[in-house]
């Protein structure tokens, strides 16, 4: 597979924390990352706490970095050396949703609380709300 410029860089550049891509529909963001796991995995998830997170807006979009990522790791994958391990189970690749409900619950659990997440009625009822005191903080007079 050809990759551009801007690809190769996120691909080849060395992880330095948490790496943020955006882009235009259809500019290779998602090939870059799927191609940058297996290096990361190999190369920098040494200790057994190690971990790569790859965080997707729909769940849809998770399953199909996930079917992407085997398609390629079976192509990539090389055992360099006999110390080498196979670090494919410390790849996560989650939703935003879900991630934000994991932490939420565990917030509930580790506080002792009983809280639950707003419906989007409430939301919207809510956000109106908030609109109509701005609004009349901001009333042309």
């Amino acid at each position: 597979m050809e990759f551009n410029r801007i690809q190769r860089k996120i691909i080849n550049s060395k992880p330095n924390g948490n790496m943020l891509i955006k882009g235009a529909l259809g500019t290779g963001k998602t090939t870059a990352v799927i191609n940058k796991i297996p290096s990361v995995l190999n190369k920098y998830c040494i200790s057994k706490d190690d971990r790569v997170l790859v965080v997707t807006y729909t769940e849809e979009d998770s399953k199909k970095v996930s079917l992407i990522y085997e398609n390629i790791d079976k192509e990539k994958y090389h055992q360099n050396s006999f110390f080498d391990t196979d670090n494919s189970d410390k790849l996560d690749i989650s939703t935003i949703d879900s991630l934000m409900i994991y932490y939420f619950n565990q917030y509930n659990k580790s506080h002792k609380k009983k809280l639950d997440i707003a419906s989007i009625a409430e939301c919207e009822n809510e956000l109106k709300e908030a609109i109509k005191i701005i609004a009349k903080k901001y009333e042309k007079k």
